[in-house]
């Protein structure tokens, strides 16, 4: 979805789990409408300190920045 919003293959795709590690914003527009974009790790419940745990947190930060969000 996000590669299709934006017009590019800018996101790594792939039926495996982890793909997406942090993440990626890039502008797209709908007819005349521009909006920001972010791809993002899953939402894996982890610990903090580990690498899935951190990928959860910049999940977070964006779901917080974010007006909308599809899952």
């Amino acid at each position: 979805l996000f590669n299709r919003l934006v017009g590019k293959k800018l996101a790594l795709v792939d039926d495996t789990p982890g793909v997406t590690r942090d993440r990626r914003v890039h502008t797209a527009k709908l007819y005349d409408l521009f909006f920001d974009v972010i791809d993002t790790a899953g939402f894996e419940d982890a610990a903090a300190s580990t690498l899935p745990g951190r990928m959860r947190q910049q999940t977070e930060i964006a779901i917080r920045e974010a007006d909308l969000i599809f899952f």
